[in-house]
């Protein structure tokens, strides 16, 4: 873990679970506020309080958000800042434990999936109430889709992630005209390197083609929502990668394929971008538009976004500051200070705050396109009988019937005894 402080005479010291840090982010710290005479000028602002936020985001993203930690000081000298910074792995854990006892941070920033769990345990707030009509009408339905659940705002949207189609443009010139051109050029590819193109059908890409056939996961409180012939639909549209070799799910074999530059395509989450520029240039990368099947269905990933949560029980002397905090993450002069950064594939959720990098740009595009990732606390309960499924026919040439009423019936007898989350 890393740790920067700033405030009042803080100097950076252990994080509160008592391990000991790999490493600190040395930023200037500032003196501490003192007593004004008559004729010295009014503070720049009169927020007080302590703010302390754990990410576990990239060096570049950390760097950017210590940049803007330094300058809300200036702003808000009176507040009090620190910053840690865990490996992914460890954040969530991390969290859970600290917050349980009220002794983990103000601001969380993690994934929007974390968002309904943490709320059902009391661990982030509600932030309806705080909430500016200003601030709601900067981001999409699509994006708000992944900071809301059962009417209740977990917390505020502040980065882009999601599954995009790489292409690789010295193999494939242009984007595929079908999924069928698309996995057609695949296998000649495939066969000229004697090495099998795999795509990943992991709940993250082929969940989202059950709106292809019309449908979607999620009931709003839980429970499928998708019925049998759309189900059927679903498997039929993702057995047509069979032509081209056996999926994988949840693997990284289709991206040391892709690249090793065996592979035209990639169907792989934002976060490979760094990985996939580094080995085949970006400029010889595309991010392309979803795909359309000859027969009209509308081929897609999902989207998700990383929140900023605030952690419950925080002070009423604090309150203020933290979310005066979180705010500046979702405007739009933050957003581009990290879309910015050098070295940084930072994707903002605004729309009008581009990239500047080309790559990162086609990303955005995709992802204000893609579909929301479903938002449940035991959305595996639906995730792990559903790959299942997909595996059999897909990857065993299974009959799909069966398939699905396996997969189903085993949803609705977990959900019988652990009530829906969501």
């Amino acid at each position: 873990m890393f740790l920067l402080a700033l405030g009042s005479g803080c100097a950076p010291q252990g994080d509160v679970l008592g391990t000991t840090p790999t490493a600190t982010l040395s930023l200037p710290t500032l003196a501490p506020a003192t007593a004004l005479s008559s004729d010295t000028p009014a503070p720049v602002s009169s927020l007080r309080g302590s703010v302390s936020v754990w990410t576990a985001w990239e060096a570049q993203e950390v760097a950017a958000l210590s940049d803007l930690l330094v300058a809300f000081r200036e702003q808000h000298p009176r507040v009090q800042v620190r910053l840690s910074f865990y490996r992914p792995a460890e954040l969530l854990e991390a969290y859970r434990a600290a917050a349980s006892t009220g002794q983990g941070p103000t601001i969380l920033i993690g994934p929007s999936a974390w968002g309904p769990s943490l709320l059902r345990d009391g661990l982030i707030e509600d932030v309806s109430l705080r909430l500016l009509s200003e601030q709601r009408e900067t981001i999409s339905e699509l994006i708000w889709s992944q900071a809301t659940s059962g009417g209740e705002t977990l917390g505020l949207p502040v980065r882009l992630r999601g599954v995009v189609l790489y292409r690789n443009r010295t193999l494939a010139q242009r984007p595929a005209a079908s999924l069928e051109d698309l996995l057609a050029e695949a296998a000649i590819v495939s066969t000229r390197y004697a090495s099998e193109p795999v795509f990943d059908l992991g709940f993250e890409f082929s969940g989202a083609q059950l709106t292809a056939c019309g449908g979607t996961l999620l009931r709003a409180g839980g429970g499928l929502a998708f019925d049998q012939a759309t189900g059927l639909c679903w498997l039929d549209l993702l057995s047509r990668f069979r032509q081209v070799g056996k999926p994988v799910f949840r693997s990284a074999a289709d991206r040391v394929t892709f690249a090793a530059g065996h592979s035209p395509w990639l169907i792989d989450t934002t976060d490979a971008l760094p990985e996939i520029a580094q080995a085949l240039g970006a400029d010889n990368v595309s991010i392309d538009p979803w795909p359309v099947t000859q027969d009209g269905l509308q081929l897609s990933g999902y989207v998700w976004t990383d929140n900023v949560y605030l952690a419950s029980r925080i002070a009423p002397a604090d309150m203020d500051a933290n979310w005066a905090l979180a705010s500046l993450l979702l405007g739009a002069e933050e957003q581009a200070r990290h879309a910015r950064t050098a070295g940084s594939w930072f994707l903002p959720v605004l729309a009008s705050v581009p990239p500047t990098e080309p790559l990162a740009a086609q990303a955005q595009d995709v992802l204000l396109t893609n579909t929301a990732m479903p938002l449940a606390s035991n959305l595996e309960v639906y995730v792990v009988p559903l790959e299942r499924a997909v595996n059999s026919v897909v990857g065993q040439a299974g009959d799909p019937v069966e398939a699905l009423r396996r997969a189903t019936e085993i949803i609705y007898n977990t959900l019988t005894q652990s009530p829906p989350g969501g």
